[in-house]
C-alpha cells in the first residue's frame, strides 16, 4: 500500500512494511556471503595446502579479509534496515 506524497515530484511512500520479511531476505543474503567464504577457504586449503608461495598467501589472506569486510557490511546493513523500519513504522506491519 502506498499513500500520496506530501511534497510534489517526490516518490511514493509505503504505508506498511513487513519487517520480518525484510530481515529474512537480508539474513539469506548474509548467509550466502558466509557460505561463499567458507567454500573458498575450504577449496584453497585442500588444493593449495603444500604451496608456500608468499604471493599466494597474500592473495589468500586479502581475499578472506575482503569477504569478512563484506559480511560485516551486510550485517550492519541488515541491522540498519531493521532499526530504521522499527523507528519509521513502529515495528512490524503498521499503518502510518
Amino acid at each position: 500500500m502506498f499513500r500520496p506524497a506530501s511534497m510534489p515530484n517526490s516518490p511514493c511512500i509505503p504505508m506498511a512494511v513487513d519487517q520480518s520479511s525484510l530481515g529474512i531476505a537480508y539474513g539469506f543474503s548474509l548467509a550466502s556471503i558466509v557460505a561463499i567464504m567458507a567454500i573458498m577457504v575450504y577449496v584453497a586449503h585442500q588444493k593449495y595446502r603444500n604451496l608456500k608461495s608468499s604471493l599466494f598467501l597474500l592473495f589468500y589472506r586479502e581475499g578472506v579479509l575482503y569477504f569478512l569486510c563484506l559480511s560485516d557490511l551486510k550485517f550492519l546493513s541488515t541491522l540498519y534496515c531493521q532499526l530504521a523500519c522499527s523507528y519509521i513504522f513502529g515495528g512490524g506491519p503498521n499503518e502510518i
